[in-house]
This record gives structure tokens, C-alpha cells and sequence, in this order.
């Protein structure tokens, strides 16, 4: 009702001409908003992948908790001439309704054993999410690509001392032929030191202490990023009248770091992790 007694009001005082041309507006602006609905309303799944011989497409389990639930799913194929026959007849028809918290099945496309795109799939509402939005698709293609390219697969969880160590066990790795590829781990934080911080005429409170350390790191981190966590608490600090800081950091913050108030100790090196996919 609001919206008609506004254009009821543009309608009686506007002038003739102007309208006209505000009724021209309205009318293309629906227009356009209906293109890009309809526009919508099929998309190549595979549209933006160039595929060449060094690309495979592979259909898997996202974790262990889901990979008996896809077990009839999973496929690779890595025939160009599959590939582009894929690229033809993959096609998302018609919106779907938005399902983010079903279980989804993953679709990577990997050119030389890394991830180029991928895709979540919704077997159980018969969806797939691709630009920016959730689309039909039929799921017995998936079915289907098990039965001809089927993929049966391990999953290996490793620990690295720091990125280096991992990049070497992923050059490694592409060298094996049961390799499929391997996520790599998401950046965090180097490892860590200890930094002990007393009461002082200035540090009187445990967010003093807080205050007083962050004031110190953050001309010394420059481009670095560091994280200040606590080993102990507040009472802690209140009764012992010092409290241990647990700094995050890479080690380039940590060899920089010399405050003869706020002192270090040992540098530690936080593990990373990195989940790989091979071939049985």
C-alpha cells in the first residue's frame, strides 16, 4: 500500500512530461532488473576454466565425517577430451532455494595438482553454488561420472615446523603418481615466545600491563602481525604482582623484539597443518 500512495503522489504532482519520463525510468529499471534475473537462470558450471591436457576435474568428500555419505560421488577425470565434453553439458538450470547448512560434496577443477576452482554441491536438495548464488543441478551426473571415471582416495593430515618444511613436502609430493593435491595450510602465526611483565609505578592494573607491552610491539612489528595472549590471570597478576605474556608472532618480530623491561625468552615453533588427497 505505501509504495502505490508514492507513486500516486509522483502521478499527481508531476508535471505531464515528467511522468512521462519517470514512468520511462521506473518501467526500464524493471526491465533491467528482470534481465538480470533471467540471466540467471542457466550457468556453465565450468564456463571460466580453460581446460588444457594439465587440467583434471575431481568430485570428493570434503572431510572424513561426510566421505561415507559421498562414497557413490566421487570420480576424476582427467581426459581433455572428457573435459571439454563436461564444460558443453554441465549446465546449472534455474535458481535453487539457499541451503548453506546442508552436506556438501566438493568438486575441485586442478591444473598440475592445484586447486584452480571449486564447487560445493548440495546432493541432498539437488543444488550446486556457483556465481554468488544456489542453482538446480541434477545430482545423477554425479552418480553417473562414479560409475565411468570412479575415484577411490586416501587423506593424509601432515605437521610442518613452518611453511618452508611444507613447501618442500608438496614439491615432493607432485612428483609421486598416486598424488592428487593437497590444501594448503591457512597462515597464522610463526610460533610464539614468553614475556614476563612486572608491577611497576606505571604498570598498576593487569590491563596496564596489557597497555604497556602493545605500546612496546607495535613500532617493533612494523609489517609483522603479533598476537599478545595471557598464561595466566588477572588474580595472578595481582598476587604475584607479575603476570607471563604469550606473544604469536613470526620469528622476524621475535629477533627484533629486545625490550629490557618487557623481557623475551625462547622462541617456539608453532606447527601447521596440511591435509593431502592420494590416489589408492
Amino acid at each position: 500500500m505505501r509504495k502505490t500512495f508514492i507513486s500516486l503522489l509522483v502521478l499527481i504532482f508531476f508535471s505531464d512530461s515528467s511522468r512521462a519520463q519517470i514512468i520511462q525510468l521506473v518501467t526500464h529499471g524493471a526491465i533491467l532488473a528482470g534481465s538480470a534475473i533471467g540471466a540467471k537462470k542457466e550457468v556453465p558450471v565450468f564456463k571460466s576454466v580453460k581446460f588444457d591436457s594439465a587440467y583434471s576435474v575431481i568430485g570428493i568428500a570434503p572431510d572424513a565425517g561426510s566421505a561415507l555419505l559421498f562414497k557413490d560421488y566421487c570420480f576424476i577425470i582427467d581426459s581433455l577430451e572428457t573435459l571439454k565434453l563436461l564444460k558443453k553439458n554441465w549446465i546449472a538450470k534455474g535458481l535453487s532455494k539457499s541451503v548453506p547448512d546442508q552436506p556438501f560434496f566438493k568438486i575441485y577443477a586442478l591444473k598440475n595438482h592445484e586447486i584452480k576452482q571449486e564447487w560445493n554441491v548440495f546432493p541432498s536438495d539437488s543444488a550446486i553454488y556457483i556465481s554468488d548464488d544456489y542453482f538446480k543441478f541434477d545430482i545423477s551426473l554425479l552418480r553417473k561420472l562414479a560409475s565411468k571415471f570412479p575415484l577411490e582416495y586416501d587423506v593424509k593430515i601432515d605437521s610442518f615446523n613452518n611453511r618452508e618444511e611444507f613447501l618442500i613436502f608438496k614439491e615432493a609430493s607432485i612428483q609421486k603418481d598416486s598424488f592428487l593435491f593437497v590444501i594448503d595450510p591457512i597462515a597464522g602465526f610463526e610460533g610464539n615466545f614468553p614475556v614476563k611483565v612486572e608491577k611497576s609505578d606505571k604498570i598498576k592494573s593487569f590491563q596496564d600491563a596489557v597497555n604497556e607491552l602493545d605500546k612496546y610491539c607495535s613500532p617493533v612489528a612494523g609489517k609483522s602481525k603479533y598476537s599478545i595472549n595471557t598464561k595466566n590471570n588477572v588474580t595472578s597478576f595481582n598476587s604475584d604482582n607479575q603476570v607471563i605474556f604469550i606473544i604469536r608472532s613470526d620469528k622476524q618480530f621475535y629477533d627484533k623484539y629486545n625490550s629490557d623491561q618487557f623481557k623475551k625468552d625462547k622462541w617456539t615453533n608453532e606447527l601447521i597443518f596440511s591435509t593431502s588427497y592420494w590416489r589408492k
